[in-house]
């Protein structure tokens, strides 16, 4: 029988093991700086460089001990997610704070932050994603650049880009919005998962759908008018939904029974959503009741198409839709500026990216194997140049003197200032987490 020891490390032996990770970090990130390590996807050998930062700490930090790998992936995942092109900046000064004997302050270190901030002006998209350029190792990315710029510039500072797979590099643009709502299970199991429905009218109630009889009026004008509707609720009763599948099988009319999904991020969305396209929802507080409501008033939408397998519902919206969807972003993120809790920002910022007016879906030629490392380069770009857009900016030269920091050669000359206070400050963090364990207890 295999016997399992538990070994525990203090005193001299827990501070060997602080120095062999220090040891790990330093070869890891002259590892990346030199591009000597690569990976094979599909049928492709990928050179691993500061893009792929993140991915290259979650393959390579299997000899660091426990609680120092999770410590560090931890804190490269949220720098990651912010800005992916900062992941290496985070190494090299967690190297630099394990390394002094002295380290500044976390105080100073910020005030003299922002004594290298060097524009109060937004920099302009050509330039930072000339400067994202200088840190792809990838040929297939750089022969494509101007076509995924142009990606860029059709997605806008308000949409969001999506990579699929595909035969040939194409660029397909929805104008839209994302509503976190999904069709009821027992109709998607009965009809289809994934539908698509155009110049479709939308209610929305506050409640749940119980009486066949209160939607006799809205469905008989749904019927001999030959319009598509989508019901909006929080659930819908067997009834209501019997109801809704026989006329759908018999072709007597398509009425959509949509869910609003329950997550803590979506407590919102009914008020959302009944802002963007301009309704009042059905609720015991205004007297509205479905039997009673107008079909003059009930707005229309251009596309609903609904995908019940990631629980979502895309809408293709006119001009005048687009517009209250950016005045209602405009009210959020005034909101996000005066609120201080967290909690309640990351909330705002979910809503905030449910209401991207514009996605561009870029089409990759790939293997299925390979989709992931290209999504990961591509998205860096996008969260790279946005961050750039709406920060201010600190040059790589500057960091480099005022931490002693030894960044790649090919890193961009110009970072967004706050994704750079993110990842010293998550890195002071780990620094003094790190050195406040005094025994490690190893497991075989």
């Amino acid at each position: 029988m295999k016997q399992h020891y538990t070994v525990v490390h203090t005193g001299d032996a827990s501070k060997k093991l602080k120095r062999d990770a220090l040891s790990s970090l330093a070869l890891l990130s002259d590892n990346l700086k030199q591009g000597k390590n690569s990976i094979i996807f599909g049928n492709r050998l990928y050179n691993l460089g500061c893009l792929d930062a993140f991915r290259f700490l979650v393959e390579g930090l299997d000899d660091c001990p426990l609680a120092y790998r999770n410590l560090i992936l931890n804190s490269a995942h949220t720098i990651h997610r912010n800005c992916a092109v900062t992941v290496p900046l985070y190494l090299a000064a967690l190297q630099y704070f394990l390394g002094c004997v002295n380290p500044p302050e976390l105080e100073q270190i910020e005030a003299d932050l922002l004594k290298l901030l060097i524009t109060k002006k937004r920099v302009a998209s050509t330039s930072a994603k000339r400067q994202w350029k200088k840190a792809v190792y990838d040929n297939q990315i750089l022969e494509n650049f101007d076509f995924l710029s142009e990606a860029l510039d059709v997605a806008g500072a308000l949409g969001t880009i999506e990579i699929k797979q595909d035969k040939y590099f194409c660029l397909e643009v929805y104008d839209g919005v994302q509503i976190s709502a999904h069709l009821s299970p027992v109709f998607a199991a009965r009809i289809s998962p994934l539908i698509e429905l155009s110049d479709c009218k939308i209610v929305v109630v506050d409640g749940i759908i119980k009486d066949v009889s209160s939607l006799n009026r809205l469905l008989v004008y749904a019927s001999e008018s030959k319009t598509n509707v989508a019901l909006f609720a929080t659930g819908f009763s067997d009834d209501v939904l019997n109801t809704l599948i026989q006329n759908w099988i018999q072709g007597r009319l398509s009425a959509l029974p949509m869910v609003f999904n329950n997550d803590l991020n979506d407590v919102n969305q009914l008020y959302d959503f009944s802002k963007i396209i301009g309704s009042t929802p059905v609720t015991k507080d205004n007297g509205l009741t479905l039997s009673t409501i107008s079909e003059e008033d009930i707005p229309s939408i251009k596309k609903i198409s609904v995908n019940n397998f990631k629980r979502t519902c895309d809408l293709t919206c006119d001009e005048q839709t687009l517009t209250r969807v950016f005045n209602l972003r405009v009210e959020l993120q005034a909101k996000k500026l005066e609120e201080n809790i967290q909690d309640i920002q990351n909330i705002i910022s979910t809503r905030l990216a449910k209401l991207a007016s514009r996605k561009v879906v870029i089409k990759v030629p790939c293997d299925p194997e390979e989709l992931g490392i290209l999504q990961d380069r591509i998205a860096s770009l996008l969260t790279f140049v946005k961050c750039c857009a709406i920060q201010q900016v600190i040059t790589t030269e500057d960091l480099n003197s005022f931490l002693k920091l030894d960044l790649p050669p090919q890193y961009p000359q110009i970072l967004p200032a706050g994704a750079v206070k993110l990842s010293i400050r998550r890195a002071f963090s780990d620094y003094h987490h790190i050195s406040k364990i005094g025994a490690l207890i190893l497991t075989d």
